[in-house]
């Protein structure tokens, strides 16, 4: 490794947990938002047996909480 460059992040998982929804036969939930990146960027890959929302929202800020973790790598 040269002196120039740094070791780069190159991928994780996050995993998110919630209680069970109502229709749900599991008292907990889990969403896992695994970062990759196959030469050209970092993507997302979402796993999840369930995973309960009330709004797309909801979502949209946890996929944001994702990105904000990668914030130094996301664009690198």
């Amino acid at each position: 490794m040269s002196a120039a460059s740094k070791p780069e992040l190159f991928g994780g998982t996050l995993t998110f947990t919630q209680e069970g929804d109502s229709c749900s036969v599991k008292d907990l939930q889990q969403l896992e938002v695994a970062v990759e990146d196959a030469g050209g960027g970092k993507y997302m890959v979402i796993k999840t047996d369930r995973w309960a929302i009330d709004s797309v929202a909801d979502l949209t800020a946890l996929l944001s909480r994702v990105k904000q973790v990668w914030a130094e790598e996301w664009d690198a």
